[in-house]
């Protein structure tokens, strides 16, 4: 199982390294930096790619770089625009200096890529701090996990996600089979 909870933290300026899987002890959210400067090393350049397609499908950045700071902490840079543009890979900034978007939605995205087919990932709010189009584009991001095999339940506040998730299920894009929505509420 990779847990990730609602409550991931502020952003940093430096992380600690960690494994880098497959496996993963805790909540993920500690694991990311260091997955991510992994996935830079050759052989990891898919999810790499995987990873800023998303991003930038959510239109948060288009590109994420762990540095190593020393031996034992990796800096996380995000790129400041949504899309790439002409010298805009020199235009990297720390994960600290942009919307807190960008780091809460890190975890949940590099969490669904990291997962194995038929692992299961849970995770617990993955709209927080996102404005409503990424939170739209976010049920995309869970569509193509899903067709990784990647087993995904999901708890949220969000009728943009739920709304988009069903959206995608009446336009043929997600088969109904695949999903099962239940709504909670509290009683005495």
């Amino acid at each position: 199982i990779i847990h990730l909870p609602g409550l991931r933290g502020n952003p940093r300026r430096t992380y600690p390294k960690t494994a880098g899987g497959p496996t993963y002890q805790g909540t993920f959210e500690s694991y990311v930096a260091s997955v991510i400067a992994e996935w830079q090393a050759p052989g990891g350049e898919k999810r790499l790619n995987d990873l800023a397609r998303s991003l930038e499908t959510m239109a948060l950045t288009w590109k994420v770089k762990a540095e190593p700071v020393d031996d034992t902490q990796v800096e996380l840079k995000v790129g400041r625009l949504t899309h790439a543009r002409r010298g805009g890979a020199h235009d990297l900034v720390s994960i600290a200096d942009v919307g807190f978007g960008v780091s809460q939605s890190l975890p949940v995205l590099v969490a669904l890529l990291a997962a194995r087919p038929g692992q299961l990932v849970y995770l617990e709010q993955p709209e927080i701090h996102l404005h409503p189009l990424a939170q739209r584009r976010l049920a995309k991001v869970l569509l193509d996990a899903v067709g990784r095999d990647v087993v995904t339940v999901v708890e949220t506040h969000s009728a943009m996600l739920l709304r988009e998730i069903q959206t995608l299920i009446a336009t043929g894009d997600l088969n109904k089979d695949d999903v099962a929505l239940h709504w909670l509420s509290r009683n005495d």
